[in-house]
């Protein structure tokens, strides 16, 4: 018995999907959309802290007194411009404020843990004494000041998760689907 076969098709795209050109594809398309999706939480992060979000405290009048705004999250827009995005590894990213980040000689990164997590900084004799000078007068019972968390980051996340979970989708889609037409 003989058989006769005809090969159809562009067997030349087969042969490199066998040879991995199908994975190189799927991690061309994993990168950018690990960069994409990063873009995306860093402009949310930014948005939160431009904006500021209704469950946010709102600042102590003298604080308001002082920087001459109501605006929790922004002074003169440091820790606005200190949120970054860092690409560790292909996949991997950093979105915040990284350690070393400065603003007029202070640590960006503590006042970004502060603002987001909140604080409780215990009252010594030298910082009721400023306070006082600065216009604040704790009553003598006060102990300790606390500084609610004002959230950006995390909910940033939340927020973005499901167009940064469709963003990775469709880029690695997009790079399959290029390989294949």
């Amino acid at each position: 018995m003989k058989f006769d076969m005809e090969l159809t098709g562009d067997w030349g795209k087969g042969r490199a999907i066998q040879r991995g050109a199908l994975r190189d594809a799927i991690r061309r398309g994993m990168v950018r959309g690990v960069r994409k999706g990063a873009l995306v939480v860093q402009r949310r992060i930014k948005e939160n802290i431009a904006r500021g979000r209704a469950e946010h405290a709102p600042l102590h009048p003298f604080t308001i007194a002082r920087k001459k705004s109501d605006r929790p999250l922004v002074a003169h827009g440091d820790l606005l411009n200190g949120v970054s995005v860092q690409f560790i590894e292909d996949l991997v990213a950093f979105i915040g404020v990284s350690r070393g980040a400065k603003a007029k000689g202070h640590d960006l990164v503590s006042v970004a843990a502060v603002q987001e997590f909140g604080a409780t900084i215990k009252v010594t004799r030298k910082m009721r004494a400023f306070l006082h000078a600065q216009g604040l007068h704790l009553k003598a019972d006060t102990k300790a000041i606390v500084i609610p968390p004002r959230p950006y980051v995390r909910p940033a996340w939340q927020e973005s998760r499901e167009d940064v979970e469709k963003t990775f989708r469709d880029e690695v889609q997009d790079e399959i689907e290029k390989l294949v037409s």
